[in-house]
């Protein structure tokens, strides 16, 4: 397990952003799923406060129907979100390890939607407690908490324990984890400012840069499987390096077949 000074800004984003890129189709059809619940969620809160003016003046049971149904949504956005967290998560993992991702593998988190909900809930009670302290602790919670949902994917913890691992591991460097956290949440938003299309794309880097600050802290020996071909071989004859599809070295002239 990595101790000091760990997080690797430069070094974990881009490879995030390399696992991203080899993938977008498929991280983009993902992206999208993600979204749909968020955008439902905005369709419901426009739609409420459009006519709640209205809605409000008829009776006091209007309010309180306007209130059942924020919080019935907010409930329904939790589920949704936590759910398909899992899925992008493994869908990370997965193409970590050097397989081939597929837009089936963002339901695959079906095993972990319990412990991933939760955990959400915990860290939001967190970040509420931190609010109410000047707001600031707000950042230092999600820096501390950064790895508990790839911790409860890859190890099956359960949520109190995968949020007291992140933050054994993330306190020996909480400074870098709280901005380091900041930052790739930004790098997800970016997608907002697109007339919010970007986002099916920006939202799949919190996944693919998490898988690896995760392996770097915990699991240093996962690593992709060597799928793409070298760029060069030896000569059969001479040891000098020359390209891997030449027949006849460049030095000596040696066939290569």
């Amino acid at each position: 397990m990595a101790q000091g000074g760990i997080v690797k800004f430069g070094d974990w984003i881009s490879e995030g952003w390399n696992l991203f890129t080899k993938q977008w189709q498929t991280w983009g059809l993902m992206g999208l799923m993600f979204f749909v619940p968020i955008l439902v969620f905005i369709a419901i809160f426009f739609f409420i406060g459009f006519g709640a003016e209205f809605i409000a003046r008829g009776s006091a049971s209007a309010i309180v129907g306007i209130i059942a149904a924020v919080v019935l949504g907010s409930l329904m956005l939790l589920l949704a979100i936590s759910y398909l967290m899992g899925g992008m998560y493994k869908a990370a993992f997965k193409q970590l390890r050097g397989e081939p991702i597929e837009f089936a593998d963002v339901w695959s988190g079906g095993d972990v939607f319990w412990k991933i909900t939760v955990a959400n809930i915990l860290i939001g009670l967190l970040s509420v407690v931190g609010v109410l302290l000047c707001y600031f602790p707000v950042f230092v919670v999600a820096g501390l908490t950064y790895l508990t949902h790839p911790i409860i994917v890859r190890e099956n913890l359960n949520p109190v324990d995968a949020i007291k691992k992140s933050k054994d591991l993330a306190k020996n460097d909480w400074l870098m984890f709280t901005i380091f956290a900041f930052v790739v949440s930004l790098l997800a938003q970016v997608g907002v400012y697109a007339c919010y299309i970007g986002i099916v794309f920006s939202i799949p880097l919190t996944y693919t840069i998490g898988v690896v600050a995760y392996r770097d802290c915990f699991e240093p020996e996962l690593k992709p499987a060597a799928s793409a071909q070298p760029n060069s071989k030896t000569c059969k004859n001479c040891g000098k390096p020359i390209p891997v599809h030449s027949n006849f070295c460049d030095f000596c002239g040696a066939g290569q077949v």
